[in-house]
């Protein structure tokens, strides 16, 4: 053998073992995630919800598969599947997840920039799946896991007994932005308006109106004390 095609072999050795290294993409039907849904719970797949696949994301050397949660008039999930075809759990939002890259599931803006390219939101996918916590356009968003892979979750909806009595400890659900009243002074008159919490920055708070969809900056002393109490929920 001479010294140029032992030179090759090794290359063509050391690639396939760069590939041994890391897994096969193996995503799961969409049927056998709307049944692992059903297996969470409820609050896991909600009545009517359609699931409809994004994408797979590549992260280290393994797969996380994503698929969209879509409920009307209650926005999105982007839900996640592990590469084994066990299901993790999901992150609520208003924003629809339609595409994907290495290590990030794209999120539809409904924006676009001035050439007509539609703007995205990054959620970013590590090598240990989905973060706990993560910021959608600023906004603090809670990664809701399947309480079958989860033992504090499990623990906490254990039943316990008090003497004859059983009781039941709920572990607690993350708060999400729903469409609701809202109270806003302008002008020295109260106007109320129907909408929905997007975001709280540079000390305004962002409202999404649910009859024309258009989203507005408002200060927070503007809003009823209800409102700023609700508000105070997703600092």
């Amino acid at each position: 053998m001479n010294k140029k095609l032992g030179l090759m072999m090794i290359f063509v050795l050391a690639a396939g073992i760069a590939i041994d290294a890391g897994e096969k993409k193996n995503a799961p039907k969409t049927s056998d995630v709307e049944d692992a849904l059903k297996a969470a719970g409820p609050e896991h797949f909600p009545e009517k919800m359609k699931v409809g696949k994004v994408g797979s994301v590549e992260a280290g050397e393994t797969y996380y598969h994503a698929y969209c949660g879509e409920m009307k008039k209650a926005g999105y999930r982007v839900i996640f599947m592990d590469n084994s075809g066990k299901y993790l759990g999901y992150y609520p939002t208003e924003y629809e997840p339609s595409d994907y890259e290495e290590g990030a599931i794209l999120l539809n803006s409904g924006s676009s920039d001035d050439e007509g390219n539609t703007d995205y939101f990054t959620l970013p996918v590590g090598k240990d799946g989905p973060a706990d916590k993560v910021r959608i356009d600023g906004t603090p968003v809670t990664f809701v896991k399947n309480p079958k892979n989860d033992p504090k979750a499990a623990k906490a909806t254990t039943p316990k007994a008090t003497g004859s009595i059983t009781t039941t400890v709920v572990a607690s659900v993350p708060v999400k932005p729903e469409y609701r009243e809202w109270t806003i002074t302008h002008g020295g008159k109260k106007i109320p308006v129907r909408a929905i919490y997007v975001k709280m920055a540079v000390g305004k708070v962002f409202l999404k109106a649910e009859a024309n969809g258009a989203t507005r900056p408002f200060d927070l002393s503007s809003l009823s004390k209800e409102d700023q109490s609700y508000v105070k929920q997703f600092e």
